[in-house]
């Protein structure tokens, strides 16, 4: 787990890992981890040597690692015992009441297989054949191929966001703020920590948590925000009659709205 975090810390982008190990690093790592599967075929070489084994033998690892060892069984007339860990600090305590059992021997992955030893029992590791290596490899590669791909779409999305002269707001369905631009921080005065944030803690005059609810569009609305008049649209997103979030934008009439004024005034002088 340390090498894990050190690796990403270092600039990996992706990581391949195996059996517990994977699921481990999975759960404490923000970048994608992509699974060296333990086929049927891998977990029939990590018991062939016990061929003729007439004692129990305990099976021991995380879930995506003894799942297939029922055919195993079958075909090399072994009985095993599967023992599922799921956390690693528990290992040792999840194993040690099989031992208490009479069962000596055990087959797992490599934590597993650790564990075991230090109980002083006889233990044999899973390994993974060069095909589950190739797959896992080209896996990473499309995944990786995939992220950045949507890397740039979402760097593009946002310099267009930016780019547009109007404040662009939206929300999910939980109220909550998925996409905010330049514009929009600046007219409502918002910090960049903005995002996953309900909108009225951010905005507390808002109305695109009523919209949600009404699923209703409001268009060309007027408000006045931090000294600016602003006309609003507030539309709600609606999939398969659900309503999923809110898009809102605002555009500053403040210029447009006081020339209006002037010009009104010059009319009514003109008028008398």
């Amino acid at each position: 787990m340390i090498e894990a975090k050190k690796s990403v810390n270092e600039g990996a982008k992706i990581i391949i890992s195996r059996g517990g190990t994977y699921s481990m690093i999975k759960m404490n790592v923000d970048i994608p981890v992509v699974e060296i599967a333990v086929t049927p075929f891998d977990l029939l070489r990590g018991f062939v040597e016990l061929k003729g084994y007439k004692d129990k033998i305990g099976l021991v690892g995380y879930k995506n690692v003894i799942w297939g060892s029922d055919l195993i069984s079958e075909l090399l007339e072994l009985d095993i015992i599967k023992i599922e860990i799921n956390r690693e600090e528990k290992a040792e305590e999840v194993i040690k009441p099989y031992i208490d059992q009479g069962i000596k021997v055990f087959v797992g992955d490599t934590i597993g297989s650790r564990v075991s030893n230090k109980l002083n029992c006889k233990s044999y590791v899973i390994k993974s054949g060069v095909d589950s290596l190739i797959t896992a490899i080209k896996e990473a590669q499309r995944v990786l191929m995939l992220s950045k791909r949507e890397q740039e779409r979402s760097e593009r999305f946002k310099a267009i966001v930016d780019f547009v002269h109007d404040g662009i707001i939206s929300i999910d369905e939980d109220e909550k703020i998925t996409l905010i631009n330049n514009k929009a921080k600046d007219m409502f005065k918002l910090n960049d920590d903005v995002i996953g944030k309900k909108i009225r803690d951010v905005v507390p005059s808002t109305r695109l948590d009523i919209v949600l609810k009404e699923r209703k569009a409001e268009l060309g609305k007027l408000q006045e925000v931090n000294g600016l008049k602003i006309a609003t649209n507030r539309v709600p997103i609606i999939v398969e009659a659900q309503a999923k979030g809110v898009v809102s934008t605002f555009n500053d009439v403040t210029e447009l709205q006081e020339l209006e004024n002037s010009l009104r005034i010059i009319l009514s002088n003109n008028k008398e």
